[in-house]
């Protein structure tokens, strides 16, 4: 009994170390290559696998680019929660957050055509998911950093700050918008006055929250 139960939890280690090596792979081609790429035969050969491995661990290729898209913003995510704190003010941590949340896009154009590739693949396989819960954690995030101001004034607004840079985000390719003038516009949004850009770009670069 002890012995299968021993080999029982063996097995169950490879499965995830095999299952956890693809979605690596995955991930990888999705960074270098964009979500187009991710097919189930471009994913088996940079795990070093054969298709029909994948299809064991994944029922098919959307279901590995939901977890690999899954991973990379879970690191983003963290970037962004470690702002919190940086100031005794909250107003002044949420404008860094701000800074945090758009400056990335900024220096790594290839973010937003991933978004809009992932966004295209879910939304033509009818499996959006992935995307709702992306809106939904951000939102959720920008809820957070209000709250604190001014007893939750304007926690209510975080839609209406998730609306306006999600707009801001995926136009800046072809039309290019400094952080003051995101400042400037999402201060009219909610009523939040801002800060000079520069003083919260200097600390964005500070804290390593850029990129």
């Amino acid at each position: 009994m002890a012995n299968y139960q021993s080999n029982r939890r063996s097995t169950q280690e490879k499965h995830r170390a095999r299952r956890a090596a693809i979605l690596d792979a995955a991930t990888d081609v999705m960074r270098r290559e964009g979500v187009a790429a991710c097919s189930v035969r471009r994913i088996a050969k940079a795990a070093g696998v054969s298709p029909s491995v994948i299809h064991y661990y994944f029922a098919d290729a959307q279901e590995i680019v939901d977890f690999g898209y899954a991973s990379i913003t879970d690191r983003y995510f963290a970037r962004l929660e470690a702002v919190r704190g940086t100031f005794s003010d909250p107003a002044a941590d949420f404008w860094h957050l701000i800074a945090a949340y758009t400056e990335p896009w900024n220096a790594h154009p290839r973010m937003t055509l991933l978004w809009s590739e992932y966004y295209t693949m879910s939304g033509n396989n009818h499996r959006t998911s992935g995307i709702v819960e992306s809106y939904q954690r951000t939102i959720d995030l920008f809820a957070n950093f209000l709250a604190p101001i001014e007893e939750g004034r304007y926690v209510g607004r975080a839609q209406a700050v998730w609306r306006h840079l999600t707009g801001t985000i995926d136009s800046r390719l072809a039309i290019p918008i400094g952080l003051d003038e995101i400042f400037a516009e999402l201060a009219l949004v909610i009523g939040i006055p801002a800060p000079a850009a520069d003083t919260v770009r200097c600390s964005v670069r500070a804290c390593g929250c850029k990129g």
